[in-house]
């Protein structure tokens, strides 16, 4: 997990604070993704992204079977809209996850959903992906965040949980997260 490092105590007033430095985290690589907001430019990277996981992976994140026509067509998950923010995470140019926030009309909530490819899991890029969405969510003053997973998927389960989602509702075969993202 990334996290800022303090003010170093060798500044002395007055002086401008210096760009904060990122700490990796100490598990195996990849250690220190780097997250971007993703681009148009970013077809192939999601692509292989997509590609590095199992048909199971694509059922939990897309809620059907993902067959070859829909992972070729990736266009929809690179491009700027003005209703979704999202993020790419790459260790040395290796793509390694995606999370994207879907917006309501009015901004106040936004649906997350996230895929990490299965040779970066267990190396926090979902956690870090997640927190650089929900930061910025709200930083634009969206209120709440809602994620739905199939009841079975233990992995965004443990992950919601790590960002301070919680389940809402009885539990069912799809289980509703919530997070209140505005302090």
């Amino acid at each position: 997990m990334a996290k800022l490092e303090p003010k170093p105590s060798g500044v002395a007033p007055g002086e401008p604070f210096p760009t904060p430095t990122i700490s990796c985290c100490t598990a195996r690589p990849p250690s220190c993704p780097q997250i971007r907001p993703i681009a148009p430019t970013d077809s192939d990277s999601y692509r292989s992204i997509l590609e590095r996981t199992t048909p199971e992976d694509l059922y939990c994140r897309f809620f059907h079977v993902v067959d070859q026509a829909e992972l070729d067509d990736v266009k929809p998950f690179v491009e700027l809209r003005p209703d979704t923010i999202g993020f790419i995470a790459e260790y040395e140019s290796k793509p390694l996850g995606v999370a994207h926030a879907f917006l309501s009309p009015n901004r106040a909530e936004a649906e997350i959903a996230i895929v990490v490819a299965r040779d970066a899991r267990r190396c926090d890029v979902g956690h870090a992906l997640l927190e650089r969405l929900i930061d910025e969510l709200r930083a634009r003053k969206c209120r709440v965040v809602s994620a739905y997973s199939l009841s079975g998927n233990s992995a965004f389960s443990h992950l919601a949980r790590s960002v301070g989602m919680r389940p809402i509702g009885p539990p069912s075969d799809v289980m509703t997260w919530t997070l209140a993202a505005s302090a």
